[in-house]
């Protein structure tokens, strides 16, 4: 997994270099005591080298963000995780020549946004800049990196692994509940134990994420009240925690 990741990591080293805007030097930047102006480290959460992420516009991800962000998305793509990297930008732009996709920080959540629309972003405060692009997750104040169901468009895109619920265990879902054994309609072929899962609907629609808590093969012999998958996020949160999203 590392491997496929410090692969991935590499390309996204020349994508930012391709789609970097401007850093805002301006606010990053600090004087410390013999007067030399340094570049703070990233510290979003809280007080870190005299920064704060409150007080933060919006910024590229550092090499530990970055690493944590794309190990979190590996965990539910695998090697799809190129295809985020690869693709031409949509919104907001012209032509091909207006770059593709790239990851902004934005106080403590993390966009995937289109390089031609960073561009435009620059221009607005950062007291009037609520959001932009797609959010795929957050920084939690242990600096942990969080997926929320706001990237859950992207991950049904690319994702190698799915679950596809019964009618009857669509609303338990819905409301944060782990999926168990009777309420599996199907899941893919060859899904490991621990794999992050996009979770369907009988109809096909995509409902949330969590990760395989059983192999494909083990869910075949769980007793009907075993727990298949781990819910992690789910689109009912759109109604359950509309203020934090």
């Amino acid at each position: 997994m590392m491997c496929d990741v410090a692969d991935v990591l590499c390309r996204f080293g020349d994508w930012e270099e391709r789609g970097d805007v401007d850093r805002l030097p301006s606010e990053r930047r600090k004087t410390r005591g013999g007067g030399a102006s340094v570049v703070e480290e990233s510290g979003w959460g809280g007080w870190v080298g005299g920064w704060n992420w409150q007080c933060a516009g919006m910024r590229p991800l550092d090499e530990g963000e970055t690493k944590a962000v794309f190990e979190k998305l590996f965990q539910f793509l695998g090697n799809n995780l190129k295809q985020l990297i690869d693709r031409p930008a949509i919104e907001g732009a012209r032509d091909a020549k207006d770059g593709g996709y790239c990851l902004r920080l934005h106080r403590n959540r993390v966009y995937y946004v289109s390089e031609a629309i960073v561009k435009k972003a620059t221009n607005v405060g950062n007291d009037n800049l609520a959001s932009l692009g797609t959010c795929i997750g957050k920084f939690t104040h242990s600096s942990k990196f969080r997926l929320t169901v706001t990237c859950l468009e992207l991950l049904a895109a690319h994702a190698k692994y799915k679950v596809w619920l019964k009618a009857s265990a669509e609303m338990s879902f819905l409301y944060g509940n782990h999926v168990v054994k009777s309420g599996l309609g199907r899941i893919t072929e060859s899904t490991p134990q621990y794999q992050g899962v996009v979770v369907y609907s009988a109809s096909d629609i995509p409902l949330g994420f969590g990760v395989a808590a059983h192999s494909t093969q083990e869910c075949r012999k769980l007793d009907p009240n075993a727990i298949v998958v781990l819910h992690q996020a789910d689109v009912g949160e759109y109604l359950r925690q509309e203020d934090d999203l």
